[in-house]
């Protein structure tokens, strides 16, 4: 993910990917990357807070379901929060190609 290597934003990164990620942004000691999996059973009031609170500075998610129904029902909460949060922009258009990545940063 050269976005986040070469963006210059410093902080807490989140994703379904982020140990993958982790490795293209080794280089940068400035950000760090925190794995949906645990932050998705914080449950649904923690996640639209989350992303109230602006806690990431950029969210990677897959555009497509993960084939695990609690990681797509966290995932789905997300969005939602996103989608209404005056907190985050998004960098890429949703689209329904697999392999294909919603990204947003924290304005």
């Amino acid at each position: 993910m050269s976005w986040a290597a070469s963006s210059g934003a410093a902080g807490r990164y989140l994703s379904s990917s982020a140990d993958v990620l982790s490795y293209h942004t080794g280089d940068r000691a400035d950000i760090t990357w925190d794995s949906t999996f645990g932050f998705y059973s914080n449950g649904e009031a923690a996640i639209e807070q989350a992303v109230a609170d602006g806690t990431s500075a950029a969210i990677v998610l897959p555009s497509g379901p993960s084939g695990h129904p609690a990681q797509d029902a966290g995932q789905a909460v997300l969005q939602r929060a996103l989608a209404s949060s005056e907190r985050y922009e998004a960098l890429t258009v949703p689209g329904n190609q697999a392999g294909t990545w919603l990204v947003y940063a924290r304005r």
